[in-house]
């Protein structure tokens, strides 16, 4: 044997610096009631899934039972019911004029969390 093996070893392929693998799989019941499918969602398809999609909190119900539910508990204002779609890195803007440009064109840059910041007290 020339010692490939050891290379491929599944300890070693799985292993990443400052990388916690229990706390990957721990759950946290403030986010989807525990679970924690929607974290192998989001790393097997970055891009695709928002933060606040139900398609990736609750994968296994269907969207409208969903809806239903977080009718009756009162958060459906928090949660996106669009279809997963890919959405790329976001260009950065790193010149003034860019900054000028992007903020006096309303029409095609709008303000993704401009909702939450809304209700936030002033």
């Amino acid at each position: 044997m020339d010692g490939t093996w050891r290379t491929l070893a599944p300890l070693k392929c799985t292993r990443a610096k400052n990388f916690n693998r229990y706390a990957v799989a721990n759950s946290d019941f403030d986010v989807a009631e525990g679970g924690v499918l929607y974290k192998l969602l989001m790393r097997a398809f970055p891009g695709w899934y928002r933060a606040n999609s139900v398609y990736a909190l609750y994968p296994f119900t269907t969207v409208e039972g969903t809806r239903e539910i977080l009718r009756k508990n009162g958060t459906i204002d928090t949660f996106d019911f669009s279809e997963p779609s890919f959405v790329g890195p976001p260009t950065p803007v790193v010149t003034w004029q860019g900054v000028v440009n992007v903020l006096n064109d309303q029409e095609h840059f709008k303000v993704p969390c401009k909702n939450p910041i809304a209700t936030l007290p002033s």
